[in-house]
């Protein structure tokens, strides 16, 4: 039997060498143990076996010997994978009573939270009754088998996690019958409210629902209420209660300059979480708060955390995050009127006056004095730079509006905006505009909403007020008209427009409540169109949120996360719409070519629209349970989009030629197309073929070969079909390029004449049907604005009798006339990262010039400016990085990952060893010298983890080099003494409000080396990390090992690098990141 427990705990270690995923684990797994033991198990079954082995026993110690082996997040997969996602009541009731044998607890703690994890996400109705069924048993006993007055917080905390996403599984709550279980529990609560308050609380709030005392005789009904704590909540999971005298004195020990590296360390963290959890769609999860107030106790460690309370935490919350925005728009980069000329702007505003008042809403309701508290605690020169962005803004809007129409526009900033929806949600009385903000004006307080009721105008005109929201929105959605929705992209606000409209139209003056409850029934009903294969009801959904009225796709983002939507469109195109499709054709039922095709066309547009307009990899993005196919058509489409082969190669077919042949006969030589080939048509191959023939024709006039374009030009008309126009996507994004590429071939007008007549044919069509307006309009906003600049190239600036500037353009009457409508496509749609100056003529004068990417980053700077000003911006220890984060990205992006860190880290060491010694490394005893890596470090850690679900993953890539032979290199810590670097006095907001951070003459000279990494190892093979510093760090490190070991560098080099990998490791496992 020895042999055998060998084998599966060898499997796991190789399996984990060679960083196999959890699932391919398992399906080795059943096979060894079907090898093993298959013979014991039948034998078992046979009632006159005489030799009986437990073989769940023998499995259960496996997996324990797996779990304690060693450190590796891997192996804590392998045995959640066996033992939850795979769960076997038989080997549960063998293994949980055995959990707290293991000698290292902590890696029992990380089983917990990936446990905790799979919880959250689990939706299998007959796994989740499997594990209900075992709660009051087994698993909640054995979870609660020991004291926990002994244990670590890791555990206490990892358990209370547990608890919390079991319990929801569970319809009822767990029955607890035993009266020593009833006291572990109790003396868990009491650690728990040291350890982490606010879980504690969270916890005590849905106490009675989570537990059930039978025969146990209870405590005091109020004991684990949240308003029984004699203290507020703290919400640092480092809490030990008021520190003692002792700890008092040794704290008074730590310098003033200590203090304030550490204060400025805490506010540059908090910057960064919080940009970077907006930046990525995160600010919704249910742990938001408590991981925010977690940054200071993860990166002061040193310190005893104090008793800090929820309204501490939200205090704080508060004024970081109207601090952090006004830094944010300070940069000069985002002093432009358009409000919202960059997406990140618009999220940071979404989350301000909508997120933020619903954190405060389920935190802390009653405690409005705090709010009031955190925004008289702004620095003055925040509340400057707040009223000049709203000044700014205010001097660009056309009109529209607003949400309290009564209420004056004047000197109002987003300060406003925040405590009116405060108002709204019942946080805030009403006269707290006039309190708070006395100095600016007056509002009539009686014209102010103090309620979230959404109203809407009825067919009559009537005002009525919509009592419940939910209902209502699914009843309109049913019932809306999708072929009448084109209407609302050129009209304003009208009483004619659906209900369900009329909401989207006004949808940024909606209570964030509503906001949220749309959001999410959205989603709801999106889901289960496409489960239920419910095309019309999907492309409605698709449709409402591809318009994205008044940003409402933009805010519905931020309450459900967008890889939600893409998952299930995603599944939708590749999985079930292939399924039915080769039902229908099994069963000979007829199908509806618009409908059904014009449902696949929209769900390719929601994909295309959230990962083009919002930066999303559709890859990337994709949640850990989603299964993505290797063969995925979506995946294909996006990455060949602007591209279309000299080659037909189609999806359902092998003959792409005789299919090619029989449509362009049917296009252009029979004038209609037969039934035959429209009920034998693949809508995967419709993107291929459509986009393949217009290409086609073009070149084909482009070289002559065909003059009299009218029958291309018929047959074209045929693309703008409903069933057909999805083929228009190709189209869209290749006339970019083609266009492009055409301005430098220098063909004569009558050619040029005839190749914008035929685009003008299918992306300005004088005539279109109800049913492919609006599948039209969505297509071509997709890549509108390259177009539009690729066309205007076309257009000859005429001259004037007097030779001097003149506004008129000549380009042709098709150019003009599709320049003009591109622009109106444009200024209807709510575009970011593109100025409203450059989409249209204003009083007979030309355009400005459009921009060929979101960020111009070297028009004004050099690569080398803008490096040498964020490197002096670690240095100088500054709360905020000295470029907006999605600036920074993108010019990361251009430089690279590899560049980006050793031109840092050599200018680094340049500043902190030049005027001590040449040949300085970084080195762990050398806190003075290396203080500015830890906002180095904990910037590279944000820049890769974009996700919290990335965490582990990234850790697993990152600790995988410790299973590297070292040949017993032993590293020796050089504990040199070093000279002190006299720090800079912390002018931090000084210069984060406008001063530049370079001293004149002082500028590093940054060496950018075109290094190549190579493919080390097999290591990132299995894990998706795209372009980042972790790819960095062990590629050095790995190459740095190797030369060592030939001698060819010396220790100290290793050294340093083995320390800087480790720091990436330490900030990566923190809470605050």
């Amino acid at each position: 039997m020895e042999e055998k427990r060998d084998s599966v705990y060898a499997l796991a270690l190789n399996c984990a060498k060679r960083h196999l995923p959890p699932a391919q684990f398992v399906n080795f797994y059943n096979e060894l143990v079907n090898e093993l033991y298959g013979s014991i198990i039948n034998s078992s079954e046979d009632a006159k076996s005489e030799f009986k082995v437990d073989v769940y026993e023998e499995l259960s110690g496996c997996l324990l010997r797996i779990l304690e082996s060693q450190p590796c997040m891997l192996l804590s997969d392998y045995v959640n994978e066996v033992l939850l996602v795979n769960y076997n009541t038989e080997l549960a009731h063998r293994l949980f009573p055995k959990l707290y044998t293991i000698k290292n607890l902590s890696h029992l703690a990380v089983l917990l939270s990936k446990a905790s994890a799979f919880f959250l996400d689990l939706n299998d109705k007959l796994l989740i009754d499997q594990i209900c069924s075992d709660l009051s048993d087994l698993i909640i006993p054995c979870i609660f088998a020991v004291d926990f007055g002994a244990q670590s917080d890791q555990i206490v905390l990892a358990v209370a996690k547990f608890l919390r996403n079991v319990s929801s599984l569970s319809t009822n709550p767990i029955s607890v019958t035993d009266i020593k279980t009833k006291d572990k529990i109790d003396i868990f609560m009491s650690q728990l409210a040291k350890a982490n308050k606010l879980l504690y609380r969270k916890i005590c709030h849905n106490f009675e629902s989570i537990f059930k005392f039978d025969g146990v005789p209870s405590s005091d009904a109020n004991e684990y209420s949240p308003n029984s704590l004699v203290s507020p909540s703290a919400v640092s999971p480092k809490f030990k209660g008021i520190p003692s005298a002792t700890a008092r004195g040794s704290n008074s020990v730590v310098s003033s300059s200590a203090k304030s590296q550490n204060g400025k360390l805490v506010r540059f963290c908090k910057n960064l979480w919080l940009n970077n959890k907006i930046l990525n769609w995160s600010t919704n999860s249910r742990d938001f708060i408590s991981d925010y107030g977690a940054i200071e106790a993860a990166i002061i460690v040193d310190a005893i955390a104090g008793s800090k309370s929820v309204e501490k935490v939200m205090t704080d919350l508060i004024e970081t995050s109207f601090t952090s925005f006004a830094q944010f728009v300070s940069n000069k980069l985002y002093h432009q009127p358009n409000f919202n000329f960059y997406l990140l702007e618009k999220q940071w505003t979404i989350f301000i006056t909508k997120q933020l008042p619903l954190h405060i809403l389920e935190c802390i309701p009653k405690s409005p004095e705090s709010v009031v508290s955190a925004l008289e605690d702004l620095d003055h020169k925040v509340v400057k730079v707040l009223k000049s962005y709203a000044s700014d803004k205010d001097d660009s809007k056309t009109g529209g509006n607003d949400l309290f129409e009564d209420v004056p526009n004047k000197n109002m900033d987003i300060r406003h905006e925040f405590l009116k929806n405060l108002i709204i949600l019942g946080c805030q009385p009403p006269s707290i505009l006039n309190d708070y903000l006395r100095e600016d004006h007056v509002v009539d307080t009686k014209s102010l909403l103090c309620n979230d009721t959404v109203v809407i105008r009825n067919a009559q005109g009537v005002k009525e007020s919509i009592s419940d929201f939910l209902r209502f929105i699914k009843e309109k959605i049913y019932a809306l008209d999708v072929e009448s929705l084109f209407d609302i992209v050129d009209s304003s606000m009208e009483s004619n427009d659906s209900d369900i409209v009329q909401v989207l139209r006004k949808f940024d003056t909606l209570a964030a409540s509503k906001q949220r409850e749309l959001s999410e029934a959205f989603h709801e009903i999106f889901c289960e169109s496409a489960r239920t294969f419910d095309c019309k009801t999907f492309s409605k959904i698709c449709c409402l949120m591809c318009f994205n009225l008044s940003h409402s796709l933009t805010t519905i983002l931020t309450f459900v996360a967008p890889a939600r939507f893409l998952a299930v469109a995603t599944e939708f195109i590749d999985e079930t719409w292939e399924t039915h499709m080769k039902q229908s054709n099994a069963a000979n039922d007829d199908i509806e070519p618009n409908t059904e095709f014009a449902c696949f066309s929209y769900g390719l547009i929601l994909i295309i629209n959230i990962t083009r307009l919002y930066n999303i990899p559709l890859v990337e993005s994709m949640p850990s349970s989603f299964k993505l196919s290797s063969k995925s058509f979506t995946v294909k489409l996006l990455s060949s989009l602007g591209n279309i082969t000299p080659q037909l190669d189609l999806y359902s077919t092998a003959n792409s030629k005789e299919t090619l042949e029989n449509w362009v006969r049917d296009l252009f030589v029979n004038g209609s197309l037969s039934d035959s080939l429209i009920k034998y048509a693949d809508a995967r191959d419709i993107t291929k073929l459509i986009p393949f023939i217009f290409k086609q024709s073009i070149l084909s006039v482009e070289a002559g070969a065909i003059r009299d374009i009218s029958t291309l030009t018929g047959g074209f008309e045929y693309f703008l079909q409903p069933f057909l126009i999805g083929g228009l996507l190709g189209i869209v994004f290749w006339s970019e390029n083609y266009l492009t590429s055409l301005k430098t071939k220098n063909l004569s007008r009558e050619l040029l004449d005839s190749i914008f007549e035929m685009f003008s044919s299918v992306l300005n069509p004088s005539t279109l049907n109800e049913e492919s307006r609006p599948l039209h309009t969505l297509i071509l906003r997709l890549n509108a604005v390259p177009i539009l600049k690729a066309a205007r190239t076309f257009l000859n600036q005429s001259a004037s009798n007097y030779g001097i500037y003149s506004s008129d353009s000549i380009g042709g009457p098709k150019l003009e006339s599709l320049i003009s409508h591109l622009e109106r496509i444009c200024s209807t749609a709510n575009l970011y990262s593109v100025e409203p100056g450059t989409l249209g003529s204003e009083n007979g004068y030309l355009r400005k010039e459009l921009p060929w990417c979101s960020f111009s980053l070297t028009a004004e700077n050099s690569i080398n400016g803008i490096l040498n000003n964020q490197i002096n911006s670690f240095w100088n220890m500054h709360s905020s990085t000295y470029y907006n984060l999605d600036y920074l990205f993108a010019f990361i992006d251009i430089m690279t990952p590899a560049n980006f860190f050793e031109a840092s880290l050599s200018s680094l060491r340049s500043k902190a060893f030049g005027s001590l010694r040449s040949n300085g490394r970084f080195r762990k005893t050398d806190k003075e010298t290396s203080a500015s890596l830890d906002y180095f470090f904990h910037f590279l850690v944000t820049h890769d983890l974009r996700r919290a679900s990335d965490k582990v993953e990234l850790l697993n890539f990152m600790t995988s080099l410790e299973e590297v032979d070292t040949n017993g290199l032993k590293l020796v810590v050089e504990s040199n003494s070093q000279a002190k670097v006299e720090q800079p006095s912390d002018e931090d907001f000084d210069i984060l409000f406008g001063e530049d951070t370079s001293i004149p003459g002082n500028e590093t000279d940054i060496a950018i080396n075109d290094t190549k990494t190579g493919d080390k190892s097999e290591l990132k093979a299995s894990i998706f990390l795209g372009s980042s510093f972790s790819i960095v760090l062990c590629d050095l490190l790995l190459d740095k090992k190797a030369l060592l070991e030939l001698s060819y560098i010396a220790q100290e080099e290793y050294e340093e690098l083995k320390f800087l990998h480790d720091k990436y490791v330490e900030i990566l496992r923190s809470d605050a990141v």
